[in-house]
């Protein structure tokens, strides 16, 4: 077909791509990434399919923009606490987003339980 050898793996990936992916997937792909929240994921999940959006987007971008990325996405109780916290890095940020994921998992047990929320008085009345 008088086309040029193709010589590299970079190479293969780009022909194919161009031949067999739609112009839309790009677009749909980086629509997602723009609109992905953490929901009902937890910090790690969140992190990892945001990482995999990126990568499948081809998006190479500052640690500070997928720092404010990451960030805007957490759910906002995460996200406000976690805001009060230094951290200088994306693994910092995202330590101290499962810190407080875990924090505030326990504190929501805590509140399930039937002795959460009862004083210490109540308690000695249940053991009479």
């Amino acid at each position: 077909m008088r086309r040029p050898l193709i010589n590299t793996w970079q190479e293969m990936k780009r022909v194919l791509r161009e031949r067999f992916v739609s112009s839309d997937y790009g677009r749909d792909l980086h629509n997602k990434l723009q609109r992905l929240i953490q929901g009902n994921r937890s910090v790690d999940e969140y992190y990892k399919k945001m990482d995999i959006s990126l990568i499948r987007t081809q998006i190479e971008e500052s640690q500070e923009a997928t720092m404010a990325r990451f960030l805007h996405g957490l759910n906002r109780e995460i996200q406000y606490i976690v805001k009060l916290h230094h951290y200088a890095s994306l693994e910092d940020l995202i330590h101290q987003a499962i810190m407080m994921e875990q924090q505030l998992n326990r504190k929501q047990t805590y509140k399930k339980s039937p002795y959460g929320s009862s004083t210490w008085k109540d308690k000695e009345t249940f053991k009479k």
